[in-house]
């Protein structure tokens, strides 16, 4: 069986944490970063739809210091991210309109804080069973 790879991105330190821990007892390989900023400093995105993705799923909070989830989640597909969108999920602990709408159109599953396992668990099982 072949390791799954996911991003997760959040200032939120207990929010890391208990997302990591979901993660990792899926299956996946985790690398967390406090921010998106030390992520594209210490990494180069080059994913490529005939080569696969970097990673199977990219977890990124939304009101973090330097740039946004969904700042961030555009500039890395900007840099040849093709992840599919519902493999991709954004959270955050008080959505307004305009956010929600940018979510929408990134077509990137969004979530509230505090979040609730089972609804996250539900999605991550679902990105399992769809890349089958």
């Amino acid at each position: 069986m072949q390791s799954r790879a996911a991003l997760l991105v959040d200032d939120d330190i207990e929010h890391r944490d208990l997302m990591a821990r979901l993660l990792l007892e899926r299956g996946y390989r985790v690398k967390t970063y406090a921010n998106p900023i030390s992520f594209m400093l210490r990494c180069d995105i080059n994913c490529h739809p005939s080569s696969g993705h970097c990673f199977d799923v990219i977890v990124a909070g939304n009101k973090m210091s330097g740039m946004s989830g969904i700042d961030f989640i555009q500039r890395i597909r900007s840099r040849g991210c093709y992840l599919p969108d519902h493999q991709i999920g954004i959270f955050c602990c008080d959505w307004d309109d305009d956010s929600l709408q940018q979510i929408n159109q990134l077509g990137c599953r969004f979530f509230s804080k505090p979040i609730v396992v089972a609804e996250v668990d539900a999605w991550i099982s679902a990105i399992y069973s769809k890349k089958m």
